[in-house]
């Protein structure tokens, strides 16, 4: 899909950093930081190396559906790897511009700014 002139800043350790996003990519953003679920579970992927679904939802207290259903949005963004190990679905946080704006978005918000 094309991107558009739709773009967002923000400081990322001091840095600006500007993106642009297709329309699609604004949704799932958006998506993301209107949930206190899906924010709780960017932020433990973004501190963890990788976690299956049962540890994901048990650590942001909610369940595997909640989870899976916002762990969709975020592998749709590229922001988080969705894997198939030993049977389990593994996820790990992928380190790119989006997900340094979406991380900066979080915690702004959390600081109420």
């Amino acid at each position: 899909m094309e991107r558009h002139p739709t773009s967002l800043q923000c400081e990322v350790m001091s840095v600006p950093v500007r993106i642009e996003l297709t329309p699609t990519e604004t949704l799932h953003i958006h998506r993301i930081l209107s949930s206190k679920i899906a924010t709780r579970v960017f932020c433990l992927l973004e501190g963890s190396k990788s976690l299956n679904i049962n540890a994901i939802a048990l650590q942001c207290r909610c369940s595997n559906g909640n989870a899976v259903k916002h762990l969709k949005d975020m592998v749709k963004l590229g922001v988080v790897k969705e894997e198939w190990i030993g049977g389990q679905h593994i996820y790990r946080y992928v380190s790119n511009e989006v997900a340094k704006f979406l991380g900066c978005a979080i915690r702004m918000m959390e600081e109420g700014g």
